[in-house]
């Protein structure tokens, strides 16, 4: 009987064939066009023995006709948007983080993927953030997170700023009290809190950058209207800074440090998690 091999065909954002997609019931008969299963298990766990890594895990994702900005570039911890190259151009791929599975190695013993859709280095790169991310969402503090949220309505309001800016921005990221787990009490007792939004350096740099930056003002607007009173000061929490930084500006160690603000933006209360945009 044939071994699983370390040197098998399969990688990490490999596209299975729908022959095969269909012989693992991964996908129905009426699904030929609609859905893709994608290998997600990492490269290693793949080129491992099956007796020390049994599985192969597996996502099937839904096509779309087009890219929700709000899904791309791994914003949304949930979902993501991830273009596939074909021949003939591209094809869009809806990815739902629960709807992983996993399937025996020995089902993919002599298969190979589909070698007509690929993502290049850079969407594999989002494919590895948006699989992390998962598992590496930020959490604010529950105080934070009331006066973010319940208290000011803030996050309601930054949320309607950044939607429409879509593939124009790549990230945010927050720095509440410079990165210190503090528990406040008073409105005048203020969180601080840096804003720093990561603008797509990627078609049409300067035109994002004019969109993000065009959103920083809107954002510093919002953050007084709500938070500053007059003859009392900051409330609540103090907006020290909002900036953009280019995707390409952006250094290792700020993107380490900052907490990043995702789609499914989640405090540490037990409450169901709620999204930084809606769907």
């Amino acid at each position: 009987m044939a071994e699983w091999s370390r040197n098998n065909a399969w990688r990490q954002g490999h596209v299975i064939p729908q022959d095969l997609a269909r012989t693992l019931e991964l996908v129905g008969p009426e699904d030929a066009d609609t859905r893709l299963a994608v290998v997600i298990a990492h490269d290693c766990d793949i080129a491992q023995s099956a007796g020390a890594e049994p599985d192969l895990e597996i996502i099937v994702g839904q096509v779309v006709a087009q890219l929700d900005g709000n899904c791309t570039h791994a914003k949304n911890a949930r979902k993501l948007h991830l273009p596939f190259t074909i021949e003939s151009g591209e094809v869009f791929v809806e990815l739902i983080a629960n709807a992983k599975k996993s399937l025996s190695k020995g089902h993919f013993i002599g298969t190979a993927p589909n070698p007509d859709l690929k993502l290049t280095p850079e969407r594999h790169s989002i494919l590895q953030s948006w699989l992390a991310s998962r598992y590496r969402r930020a959490a604010f503090p529950d105080a934070f997170d009331d006066r973010f949220d319940r208290q000011t309505k803030l996050k309601d309001k930054l949320t309607a700023i950044l939607k429409p800016l879509g593939e124009h921005i790549v990230a945010v990221f927050f720095d509440v009290d410079d990165g210190e787990e503090v528990k406040r009490q008073q409105p005048h007792d203020t969180y601080t809190l840096d804003i720093y939004l990561v603008s797509n350096t990627g078609d049409d740099p300067a035109k994002a950058g004019a969109a993000v930056d065009a959103a920083r003002k809107k954002i510093e607007e919002a953050c007084r209207e709500r938070l500053f009173v007059k003859d009392k000061g900051w409330q609540y929490i103090e907006l020290r800074e909002c900036m953009v930084i280019s995707d390409q500006a952006l250094t290792y160690r700020q993107s380490s440090e900052f907490k990043k603000w995702n789609i499914d933006y989640m405090s540490l209360r037990e409450d169901p998690q709620q999204e930084m945009l809606t769907e």
